[in-house]
């Protein structure tokens, strides 16, 4: 069976004017299944091993008073 283990760390800032947040994951999976499609056969879930997804994600936005924001 397919398992993953998920980590996650982030910041959030915010006040009046100005939000911000980022973050950073690290996702490690084991047994990972994916579907092995062959012309003329039905499909067939196989293991592929192991696999690690990593990265980081921010956001920014400021208001630049009541009409105007940027994100």
């Amino acid at each position: 069976a397919e398992t993953l283990t998920n980590y996650e760390i982030g910041v959030k800032f915010a006040n009046e004017r100005l939000t911000a947040n980022v973050g950073a994951y690290l996702i490690k999976y084991s047994d990972f299944q994916v579907a092995l499609v062959r012309p003329g056969l039905p499909p067939q879930t196989v293991s592929a091993g192991s696999a690690t997804n990593k990265g980081v994600e921010a956001d920014l936005a400021a208001r630049f008073g009541d009409n105007l924001q940027l994100f």
